[in-house]
C-alpha cells in the first residue's frame, strides 16, 4: 500500500501529520500520526485502519512504549491524549468517568478537591495516562493492601479492532451488570482493544498518611516484620523491601531497609507505628510522602534495563538474594510478591550475558509460580527475549479473534500476537 494512499485515508483526522525520521517507535517510522478529539472520531479512525488492514500503535503519554516486544510494521500511530475529559463525576456516589488520555495525576488532583482519591499505586511520573496505567497493568507498593486498578473499574467504553464501540459495566456501582469485559483490557497492552473511557469507584482520602523507613539486617527480617504488621496493624497501605543497592541510590544507609506506608485514622496510624517500634531492631524514621515518587524514578534514564517480577510472597527473599548476587538493584512489595529490578547497564555487560541472566531469572521466577516482564530494554534484547504470554493458548487466540479479528492493535506487543 502506498504512503500516499494511507495519508489520504487518514488526513481528515484530528492532528494528522506525516511522520519523519524523528518519530520512530521501536526503531520504525510510522506511516502517519493522528490524535482523535473524541471517542467517536477514534472509533472512525480504527474503522478506517481496519478497512485498509493497517496495524495501529496506540500511544497515551508515551511513558511505557518500551514495554513488551517491538511492534510490527508498517503501522499508524493513534494517540489518546485528547480523550482527556472528565465525562461524569458524582462525588456522593464515589464514582468518576474519565477519558483514557487524562493523566493519573490530573485525576487524583480533581478527586482530592472533594477529599477522595483512586487508591492505586503512585505513578512513576505525572505524565502517566489512565489508558496507559490500565494497558500496562500498573503495579506498585500498595498492591496487596489496597485493590488493584483492575478491581476499581466498574465500567468502560472500548474500541474493538474493527472500530466497534463497546460499553460494558456501568457508572453506578449498584447498577453494574453483565460480563466484566472491561477488565480484560488491564495488562493487555492495548492488544484487545482501545480503552476510550473508564468509570472507577473511588474512596475517601485517609485522615492521616505517613511514610516510615527502618533498617533491617536481612530480607528475612523485613518479611517477618511485614507479616506481623499486616497481622496486627490497622493502617498498613504498603510494605516495601529495599535492597542494599536501592537504599544506596536513595541516599540512605547501605543496608536493606523496610519502607512502610501508614494510612488511616490518626489512632490507627499511631497504633501501627508503635507496633513497628517494638518489632524493629533499629529506630524507624519519618520520611516525606514524596519518597515513593523518588523510588519509582531511580530506574529512569537511558540505557537501563528494568524488570517487573511477580512471585509468591514466600519467594521474595530468595529471589532478592539471587539478584543481589548478580549485581542487580531491586525493591519489592512484600505484601504481593511484586519486584522491580534493574539489570546491569547495557554498556557494562554483553547482550548474550543479559539474555542468559533474563532466562535464568525467568526460570527462577516461574519455579515460584511467578513471571518476569521486561519493562524497558534495548530493542534487540526485547526482540530476542521470550513472549510475555503464551500467544498460542486457546483462550488468548479466541479473545483476539473476537475483539481484534485482524490483529491490528499493537500487533506483536506480546511477542507473537
Amino acid at each position: 500500500m502506498s504512503d500516499q494512499k494511507i495519508q489520504t485515508a487518514f488526513q481528515a483526522f484530528h492532528e494528522f501529520h506525516p511522520t519523519t525520521s524523528g518519530d520512530l517507535i521501536d526503531g520504525s517510522q510510522p506511516e502517519c500520526w493522528i490524535a482523535p478529539s473524541s471517542v467517536e472520531e477514534a472509533s472512525k479512525a480504527v474503522k478506517t485502519a481496519y478497512a485498509l488492514s493497517m496495524p495501529i500503535v496506540i500511544v497515551g503519554s508515551g511513558t511505557a512504549l518500551s514495554l513488551g516486544a517491538p511492534v510490527s510494521q508498517p503501522f499508524i500511530v493513534l494517540e489518546t491524549r485528547n480523550l482527556n475529559q472528565i465525562v461524569e463525576y458524582v462525588p456522593e456516589d464515589l464514582t468518576i468517568t474519565v477519558g483514557a488520555g487524562m493523566s493519573l495525576a490530573g485525576l487524583q488532583a480533581v478527586l482530592s478537591e472533594n477529599g477522595q482519591y483512586l487508591p492505586v499505586n503512585p505513578a512513576p511520573s505525572d505524565e502517566v495516562s489512565i489508558g496507559g496505567a490500565l494497558a500496562t497493568g500498573m503495579v506498585g507498593p500498595w498492591r496487596g493492601n489496597v485493590p488493584s486498578i483492575r478491581d476499581l473499574i466498574i465500567g468502560a467504553t472500548t474500541i474493538q479492532g474493527d472500530g466497534t464501540l463497546v460499553k460494558s459495566g456501568g457508572r453506578v456501582v449498584k447498577n453494574v451488570t453483565g460480563y466484566d469485559l472491561h477488565r480484560l483490557h488491564v495488562g493487555a497492552l492495548g492488544t484487545l482493544g482501545i480503552v476510550a473511557e473508564t468509570t472507577f469507584k473511588v474512596v475517601p482520602l485517609p485522615a492521616v498518611s505517613e511514610v516510615v523507613i527502618t533498617a533491617v539486617s536481612s530480607e528475612e527480617e523485613a518479611i517477618s516484620i511485614g507479616t506481623e504488621l499486616r497481622r496486627t496493624g490497622l493502617a498498613i497501605r504498603a510494605l516495601t523491601l529495599l535492597s542494599e543497592e536501592v537504599s544506596l541510590l536513595l541516599g540512605v544507609d547501605e543496608s536493606p531497609h523496610l519502607l512502610i506506608d501508614f494510612a488511616g485514622s490518626k489512632s490507627a496510624v499511631e497504633y501501627s507505628k508503635k507496633q513497628l517500634e517494638t518489632m524493629s531492631s533499629s529506630s524507624p524514621r519519618l520520611l516525606d510522602a514524596s519518597f515513593y515518587r523518588q523510588l519509582r524514578r531511580i530506574f529512569a534514564g537511558e540505557n537501563r534495563m528494568i524488570l517487573r517480577i511477580g512471585v509468591l510472597i514466600t519467594a521474595v527473599s530468595p529471589v532478592m538474594k539471587w539478584m543481589h548476587a548478580h549485581g542487580m538493584a531491586a525493591y519489592s512489595n512484600i505484601s504481593a510478591g511484586h519486584i522491580m529490578a534493574e539489570l546491569p547497564r547495557s554498556d557494562e555487560i554483553s547482550e548474550s550475558t543479559v539474555l542468559d541472566l533474563l532466562r535464568e531469572l525467568r526460570d527462577l521466577s516461574e519455579s515460584h509460580a511467578g513471571y518476569l516482564i521486561l519493562e524497558r530494554a534495548p530493542e534487540s534484547i526485547r526482540q530476542a527475549f521470550v513472549p510475555l504470554i503464551d500467544t498460542n493458548s486457546a483462550l488468548t487466540a479466541e479473545l483476539a479473534r473476537s475483539l481484534d479479528p485482524r490483529r491490528l492493535l499493537n500487533t506483536g506487543r506480546f511477542g507473537g500476537s
